[in-house]
């Protein structure tokens, strides 16, 4: 009886951490909004271009919208998972939008998609290897990946790296944005 509890509290405990996911259009979004009263739009474009490229992201592009710039970047990062556990090497892909206003920058991290590699190889695998129904492609979106019901260990360590380099990533933005001299912007 206590083992039974135990277990309905576990996956309780475990569906609530799942809805708590930053989600915008049903999609994992971080994001956050940078004051600069000093800079148009057009600077804050160049800003944001620069950050990304300093960062070595890929696809940067910067285009117009009705109110300001939206700048666009692919960025990404390795996670290595366990050799025990359902995922092994992980390619985590994500896309940088930086709406650039007059005296205002928001930037958001959105489009996560995973690729799997299985440890000691360069090709994509299934994370379950048997011939399990759930979401477990070698390829496909954060959010198929939070959905499966299998692997909730691996899968809440990918989300708290994927949040702790975001919200990295999202504080260097802020910081270099209100002092971009140090940054060495070329505005």
């Amino acid at each position: 009886m206590r083992r039974a509890l135990l277990t309905i509290l576990l996956l309780s405990v475990i569906s609530v951490s799942a809805k708590k996911l930053p989600m915008d259009d049903d999609k994992v979004t971080f994001s956050r909004t940078v004051d600069v009263p000093e800079r148009s739009a057009d600077e804050i474009s160049l800003y944001a271009s620069s950050f990304a490229k300093n960062n070595k992201w890929t696809d940067v592009t910067i285009s117009n919208d009705t109110v300001g710039k939206i700048v666009t970047a692919k960025m990404g990062w390795f996670y290595k998972g366990s050799k025990d556990g359902c995922i092994g090497s992980m390619l985590v892909e994500a896309e940088m939008k930086v709406a650039c206003r007059d005296h205002e920058a928001t930037i958001y991290i959105t489009n996560f998609t995973y690729k799997h590699y299985p440890f000691g190889t360069q090709a994509t695998k299934r994370l379950r290897t048997d011939k399990s129904i759930e979401p477990c492609d070698s390829t496909g979106t954060i959010e198929q990946l939070m959905d499966c019901p299998q692997c909730r260990g691996s899968q809440r360590k990918i989300y708290k790296k994927i949040r702790k380099n975001c919200k990295e990533l999202l504080g260097n933005y802020k910081d270099q944005m209100k002092n971009p001299d140090e940054a060495k912007v070329n505005w």
